[in-house]
Order: C-alpha cells, then sequence, then structure tokens
C-alpha cells in the first residue's frame, strides 16, 4: 500500500522538476528568483510528502479484507488528503505567475514575435499555459474530491492526474526537441544554399588572375581556395575536361 503513493510523488516530483528548468531558464539572471523558485519547490514538495505518509497511514489503520469481494478496503480518512493537491497546485500557479510576468515583459520588449523567430520561447510560454491549464485544474478537481466525496470517490482522478502530467511533460520535452532539430536543420540547408551560390573561389598567384571558379582549370594542381569563412586552404582541380552547367562556377 505504500508503494503506489510513493511511486506516484516521485514521478510528479520529477515532471515538475524538469518543467521547473524552463523557469530557471526564463530567470537565469536573476540569482534570488532562481534561489526562490528552488526552495519553493522543495517546500511544497516536502510538504506534499508528509500528508502522503499521514493519509496512508490513517488508511491503514482501519483497512479490512472482504470475503465476498475479495479484496481489501479501507475507511480511514485523513484530514490532510486534500493538501496531498492543494500544495501542487500552490506551486503551480506560482510558477504560471513567473511565467506569465516574463512573457508579458518579452511581449513588450518584441523579443518574443512569431514561432518561427524565436521558437524556444514561443514553445516555453505557449506550452507552459497549456500545461498550468490542464495541471493545474486537474490538482483543484482532485482537491475538491478528496474534501467533499467519500473514499470510494476519492481515488477516482488521481491516477488521471498521474497520466496526464506525464503527457504534458513529455508533450513540452518533445517540442523543445523537435524545434532544436529544425534549427539545425535549417542552419545546415541555409548553409549548403549559400556554398552552392557562392561557389569556392582560388586565388592565383597573379593579381590578373586571382578570380577563378572551381571547376575551370586548365591544369590539376594543388590550388588555394578560399572558403566562406576566409580562411584558405589547398585542394585540387581538376582538368577542365567538360563544361559545367552550373552558372555559379
Amino acid at each position: 500500500m505504500w508503494l503506489m503513493p510513493l511511486l506516484e510523488w516521485f514521478s510528479f516530483f520529477l515532471g515538475t522538476t524538469i518543467l521547473t528548468l524552463r523557469i530557471v531558464a526564463l530567470y537565469s539572471g536573476h540569482t534570488y528568483v532562481v534561489r526562490f523558485i528552488y526552495c519553493f519547490l522543495c517546500l511544497t514538495w516536502m510538504g506534499t510528502l508528509v500528508a502522503i505518509f499521514h493519509t496512508v497511514h490513517a488508511a491503514t489503520q482501519t483497512i479490512k479484507y472482504s470475503n465476498f469481494l475479495h479484496t481489501c478496503a479501507t475507511t480511514g480518512r485523513s484530514p490532510a488528503i486534500a493538501w496531498v493537491f492543494i500544495t501542487p497546485a500552490i506551486y503551480e500557479f506560482t510558477l504560471f505567475a513567473l511565467t506569465l510576468v516574463r512573457a508579458v515583459r518579452d511581449a513588450r520588449s518584441k523579443i518574443i514575435t512569431t514561432d518561427k523567430r524565436t521558437p524556444f520561447l514561443f514553445i516555453i510560454y505557449r506550452d507552459g499555459f497549456y500545461y498550468f491549464g490542464a495541471i493545474f485544474g486537474v490538482h483543484v478537481w482532485n482537491a475538491y474530491l478528496c474534501a467533499t466525496q467519500p473514499m470510494a470517490g476519492v481515488f477516482m482522478g488521481i491516477h488521471f492526474a498521474w497520466g496526464l502530467m506525464s503527457v504534458m511533460t513529455c508533450r513540452i520535452y518533445l517540442n523543445l526537441v523537435q524545434a532544436a532539430n529544425r534549427g539545425t536543420e535549417t542552419d545546415f540547408v541555409s548553409n549548403i544554399a549559400i556554398s552552392t551560390h557562392l561557389g569556392f573561389k582560388t586565388h592565383g598567384t597573379r593579381g590578373t588572375k586571382d578570380r577563378m571558379a572551381v571547376g575551370q582549370g586548365r591544369q590539376g594542381g594543388s590550388v588555394p581556395l578560399t572558403t566562406l569563412n576566409g580562411s584558405t586552404t589547398f585542394g585540387s582541380v581538376a582538368p577542365n575536361r567538360q563544361r559545367s552547367n552550373n552558372p555559379y562556377l
């Protein structure tokens, strides 16, 4: 009976910690804010763990076995059971407030405009708001069930919240990875396009022939090649046996 609640707590804590890093990244230049976030994270989730221990302990005191259903059931109810979801809701609301303040400031400074110009910030803000709306709503719903419903209805939303937390965490992570890969592919394709458009140029020993496109040399051999960043390397130029159709060569 102790294993499942502890696994759920660890899963929630791990997912929340991962998503807290996005807020830490937004406030990386504010040391006191970052320290407050980490301290508040530990404080709220330690309080949640204490509430879980108190709830499970109260449930184990009145556990009984039903011969008719062939299962165990409990009628014990801890007054701290609602705080299992209230403290994470308070923490999520705090992170949402910090995110909202930063988003408004970036929008006024025109730092964040579209998802193409600032993809990482756009994803952090957009998915962060989606995550808050889903997780905060589930925490409030579970806290309401724990405070008003009988024990049979308390566990109705716990596993739903567990699954939703996993889905939303993976969503934000995968969207950030996709944005990073998209940016890498865009840079690579852009470099290829620029290289194809400009071509590599060689410098001869005479001033009148200091610009000769690669592939138009009449004799093979090693000639200096100037790359796009200005550095000079030596490469081999093959004899011009067949004229290329490329207008840039």
